[in-house]
């Protein structure tokens, strides 16, 4: 571009400029939409051991996650949080999605 006449030079920035004001603008939108959607409760989802006596944990999952491999059935934060904290043996939380910071942050 530096080998254009300047005053074409200055036309195309200030083209640029107004996209990049329309970019800001845009993207300022979607942030404030974001903030100011309501946001329910998490939901949490456990996908059982395969048997009983298999070693591997029954994992918790946010419910929107994707690493199930088996399927999952719906529980409350509180029976996550119970089974998180109190039967750490049997029930695991998924390392992906990692469900135990979203229940630390909506409390106890």
């Amino acid at each position: 571009m530096s080998d254009l006449p300047p005053a074409e030079r200055l036309a195309k920035l200030r083209t640029l400029e107004a996209w990049l004001d329309w970019q800001l603008y845009d993207t300022r939108r979607k942030i404030h939409a974001l903030e100011q959607a309501p946001t329910g409760p998490a939901s949490y989802v456990v996908e059982p051991k395969r048997h009983p006596t298999h070693p591997e944990p029954a994992r918790i999952h946010l419910a929107d996650c994707t690493m199930p491999q088996r399927k999952t059935l719906p529980i409350e934060a509180s029976a996550a949080r119970l089974g998180l904290t109190e039967d750490p043996g049997s029930v695991a939380a998924c390392e992906f999605c990692a469900p135990e910071r979203r229940l630390a942050n909506d409390g106890a």
